[in-house]
């Protein structure tokens, strides 16, 4: 369950099974249809027991239960199939005994555009399904369940009236642009408007919106957590722990960012720092070609300068996205600009877009209120300034 996989391998052992099955009967199926694993069969009422049997021999944990049709009607799916008496199929949209017919409640903090679109849907099924009933049936259909739901019955007309009209729209249709979906987080007051500022000048663009409270965030984490040690797509900074020798401290940090585990990253800044000390002991001087080339790090030109030693065993994760390579460079960006004490270089910062300078401004003249902040922390302050230059992007 969960898988990516799942849904093709599910439908390959249906395909093989229904191969199998067929192959071995000793006369025709006149009507076999697949939906995943729930089949919907026309057969010969002394044939029905023979055909679930073969089926319930393909795989021990592969069992087949019946539901033969009563009063000329079948339910299957989100239909009732109701045989007429000329061997025509009618349908009514249906729902199980068991239901209670409630949904997503007008009520509900969901954005109103979400709650609009699933009762939009809810009568599009009523109205595509039902064939077998009168309009009037089932526009009473779609008002008793939607009022269930504290939807106000002018909504419910409006609704009704849009669907029709989406209808002969679409019949009329024949080229239509290519759409492009995007989503953005649902923040009462705002998104709304941002969505109809977009609407005007980009039509092609459909916004969807996510919400921050979800029911993931309030069920507990079973799983262990990861040791920050052992975190990947993360941005990070290293402290500088001075001279130890000399009686000095420094309060510069390096900040970086590694789509690896953190531990390996670290053991990459420890082999660079510990080859340099191996080639100047050596008796190498600045010129030497090795030298050069590990300066290029800042960590390693900080190190070489000022005779200093980079306390990997505290570095801290500031941040992470499990999102484009893009992501984390702008967040590194960001943390760079906004920390006054790094030993980054200042090519560090020159891939930036001249959009995010009026941010990183903000974030400089801020910065120093967050710099002897937790790690845990960096708190949420930081935490939601950081994200919001992300998403500027």
């Amino acid at each position: 369950m969960g898988n990516p996989v799942s849904s093709p391998i599910a439908d390959f052992v249906m395909e093989s099974l229904l191969d199998n099955v067929t192959r071995t009967l000793d006369f025709q199926i006149p009507i076999l249809r697949k939906y995943v694993d729930d089949l919907l069969l026309a057969l010969p009422r002394e044939h029905v027991e023979q055909v679930r049997e073969k089926f319930n021999q393909y795989h021990p944990k592969i069992q087949f239960t019946v539901e033969i049709e009563s009063d000329y009607r079948l339910p299957y799916l989100d239909l009732i199939l109701i045989r007429q008496p000329d061997q025509s199929i009618k349908t009514e949209w249906y729902r199980k005994a068991i239901a209670s017919g409630r949904f997503l409640n007008f009520r509900s903090a969901h954005n109103t555009r979400l709650k609009i679109n699933t009762a939009l849907n809810f009568i599009k099924r009523v109205k595509i399904f039902s064939t077998n009933i009168s309009p009037d049936a089932a526009l009473k259909l779609i008002h008793e369940n939607l009022k269930l739901n504290d939807y106000p019955t002018a909504l419910i007309n409006r609704l009704v009236q849009k669907a029709n009209e989406t209808d002969t729209t679409s019949q009329n249709t024949q080229d239509t642009p290519t759409q492009h979906y995007r989503s953005i987080l649902n923040i009462d007051g705002l998104t709304a408007n941002i969505v109809r500022s977009l609407k005007t000048d980009y039509p092609q663009v459909r916004i969807g919106t996510t919400q921050q409270h979800t029911i993931r965030s309030l069920l507990p984490v079973v799983k262990d957590p990861i040791q920050p040690i052992d975190r990947s797509n993360v941005v990070y900074n290293i402290p500088c722990a001075g001279a130890s020798d000399r009686n000095e401290t420094c309060s510069k940090v390096y900040v970086g960012q590694t789509s690896y585990k953190l531990r390996t990253r670290m053991s990459k800044h420890k082999c660079d720092v510990t080859k340099l000390n191996r080639i100047i002991a050596s008796g190498s001087t600045a010129s030497d070609p090795a030298i050069r080339e590990l300066r290029q790090s800042a960590v390693v030109e900080h190190c070489f300068n000022q005779g200093h030693v980079f306390d990997f065993d505290k570095a801290t994760v500031l941040d992470s996205s499990n999102k484009h390579r893009r992501h984390l460079e702008v967040l590194e960006m960001c943390y760079i600009q906004s920390t006054p004490n790094t030993v980054n270089i200042q090519n560090d910062t020159d891939g930036r877009a001249i959009s995010y300078g009026g941010v990183f401004h903000t974030l400089s003249r801020t910065a120093h209120k967050h710099s002897s902040a937790p790690v845990s922390g960096y708190e949420e302050e930081t935490q939601t300034t950081i994200t919001n230059c992300e998403s500027s992007g």
